[in-house]
């Protein structure tokens, strides 16, 4: 049983669609609207040169002073020091640890330093914790994985592990860890 079409009373909910030709016939008026719309000089928002009262006068664009007060509320001081992005940090960061390694005994790689500076047994389980992570693919990640994060040589620690030999699952798996546990000391 069909509904009567909408009288202007009764439950909105029971709203009859538009009959299909009436739908067609808007869109049509809608779409030559837009186009008379489109061909006009005169609406496209943006006044002529000629006319009295332009915003610019050859060439020249006059500003007013909210406009220019709007303006400098969002422009950066003259003189002031640009911003440090992400990536400034990143590159310092890789600096000093070009630097650093510059620095100490030449044939020493990143594994062994770090090694020297952590427990031999310490860095014996970080290296197992590092095989396991290369064949991570579900589950629990070990215990000694969830504690790196807030140790205060995390970089040495982590270097142990030979990230670039850890499974796809695990990279996203240690990635939520740092993140979410991400603090000031760590950047």
């Amino acid at each position: 049983m069909r509904a009567a079409p909408f009288s202007g009373a009764g439950d909105p909910a029971r709203l009859d669609p538009l009959p299909p030709l009436f739908s067609l016939q808007l869109l049509a008026a809608s779409l030559a609207a837009a186009a008379a719309a489109s061909d006009s000089d005169a609406d496209d928002g943006v006044p002529s040169s000629d006319g009295e009262g332009a915003p610019w006068e050859g060439g020249v664009v006059h500003v007013s002073a909210a406009d220019e007060a709007a303006l400098a509320a969002f422009a950066r001081p003259e003189g002031s020091v640009p911003a440090r992005t992400l990536a400034d940090v990143i590159l310092d960061r890789i600096k000093e640890r070009q630097e650093a390694g510059e620095a100490g005994e030449g044939g020493e790689d990143d594994d062994a330093a770090a090694a020297s500076d952590i427990d031999a047994r310490l860095a014996d389980v970080y290296r197992g914790v590092g095989r396991v992570l290369s064949r991570y693919t579900a589950g629990a990640l070990p215990k000694a994985f969830k504690v790196v994060p807030s140790l205060r040589d995390w970089e040495g620690v982590l270097a142990l592990t030979e990230p670039d030999l850890w499974s796809p699952h695990a990279t996203f798996q240690a990635t939520r860890l740092f993140v979410s546990s991400l603090n000031s000391k760590m950047v």
